[in-house]
């Protein structure tokens, strides 16, 4: 399997720093969150350099924080597009043939999802028209099923592929964003063209916990993975202010007990 570990479980280093830390730590590679390079504005050649340089593996998150392109407010809209074609030309920049996006999401009181699903697919055609003239591969997050959310489960991604048909766009499969009721084999079996996964843990009521710290089965979903042999890039998320590398750690030693209980089955 290919690892990455989200560049937020570092979020206090430089990304010159979380690239060589994450490869000793053992992970394949790091997802770069857009507003961590916002934060510490290094410079992108050289990080794509080092990322050369220890051979990982790079996909980039983008913005997402403040951002919604189904607003009803045009210049919102706008502003949101412009924001993730700078987190798309930013993998073209780092060499990432990945950037994982969240879709638009309701803001209005009262409104609906299909009033607003012509902006999402209008909005997301775009974005993905841009991705493929720089030879990205735009991958859409399917969403947590709470309250101004609407792009959150198989179905959604099925009817945006239906309307969205580029080779250029994929569908992002999050475990923690998966209904607790409903297990996490049959869900990710039923989301179409997943070309991407993140993966944490979760509980009843939080969301994106270490891995092992949660009542997810994701060691069973890890089993199914790899019993299909899977070759999708897997992220491991989290997020740490603090100036220490123990949740890029602590994640990756759970993470290869399961695999090795896995392999000795």
């Amino acid at each position: 399997m290919i690892l990455l570990g989200a560049s937020t479980l570092l979020f206090d280093y430089k990304l010159a720093e979380v690239i060589p830390m994450m490869r000793d730590l053992g992970y394949d590679g790091v997802e770069i969150w857009h507003f961590h390079l916002e934060r510490t504005r290094e410079d992108i050649g050289k990080l794509s350099r080092l990322a050369e340089q220890y051979e990982a593996l790079i996909t980039v998150h983008a913005l997402s924080w403040d951002l919604n392109y189904c607003s009803r407010l045009p210049d919102i809209r706008e502003a949101s597009l412009q924001a993730l074609q700078k987190s798309i030309a930013l993998s073209r920049d780092l060499g990432a043939k990945t950037v994982v996006v969240h879709p638009g999401r309701i803001t209005v009181p009262n409104d609906t999802p299909e009033a607003n699903w012509p902006l999402l697919i209008e909005g997301t055609q775009k974005l993905v028209d841009y991705a493929e003239s720089v030879d990205v591969t735009l991958s859409l997050e399917v969403m947590e099923h709470i309250p101004r959310e609407f792009f959150i489960q198989p179905q959604d991604a099925t009817y945006i592929l239906e309307h969205i048909t580029s080779p250029s766009f994929n569908i992002t499969f999050d475990a923690a964003h998966v209904p607790y009721n409903i297990g996490l084999i049959d869900y990710f079996q039923a989301m179409p063209r997943v070309g991407h996964i993140h993966l944490s843990d979760c509980s009843k009521t939080k969301y994106h916990l270490p891995l092992g710290e949660g009542t997810r089965e994701l060691d069973q979903f890890l089993q199914h993975l790899n019993n299909i042999k899977c070759t999708l890039p897997i992220v491991i998320e989290g997020l740490e202010f603090e100036r220490t590398p123990q949740l890029a750690a602590k994640n990756k030693l759970q993470f290869d007990r399961w695999m090795n209980l896995i392999r000795e089955t």
